[in-house]
């Protein structure tokens, strides 16, 4: 049988599926490229279907973070904008107080309201509890990095 023209092809994997072409192609005497070669040509002969769906699982997965990173760019917009109304409101309202009360008591009640702010920031809503809970447990992380297909 004649020697097909082989084609060069750059791609990046996960760290774990390095390491497994690395071994397969140390353990067998290929080298890395050739290991990979006939890994991919297994996958393509008994799993079509399964590499279809491993490919669309991929797309999607990379659809979603594009679409979730525009979701956060949005957020951060919106946060900074509350930010900003928040600070011109604060500083009208201790304006208000200032020109009507007096400086004194206006930083008195200016204090007050921050303390008071403040505070309900230090006592999150359960969901909030939860989010984070699950952050800390890295059940977030695992969910955005997992795509469902193992190396073969």
């Amino acid at each position: 049988m004649a020697s097909e023209v082989k084609q060069k092809l750059t791609i990046w994997v996960k760290p774990r599926t390095a390491e497994y072409i690395r071994h397969q192609s140390q353990s067998k005497g290929l080298t890395i490229s050739e290991a990979a070669d006939a890994l991919l040509e297994t996958a393509f002969r008994d799993d079509t279907e399964v590499s279809g769906a491993e490919l669309i699982s991929v797309s999607l997965k990379n659809e979603m973070r594009r679409e979730f990173g525009g979701l956060s760019n949005r957020m951060a917009n919106l946060l900074a904008r509350a930010a900003l109304e928040g600070i011109s409101a604060r500083y009208m309202a201790y304006q208000l107080l200032a020109d009507s009360r007096g400086e004194e008591e206006a930083k008195a009640a200016n204090r007050a309201a921050w303390n008071y702010a403040a505070n309900q920031l230090k006592r999150p809503s359960a969901q909030f509890r939860e989010l984070l809970q699950e952050w800390r447990e890295g059940k977030l992380e695992d969910e955005l990095e997992t795509d469902g297909a193992a190396p073969r």
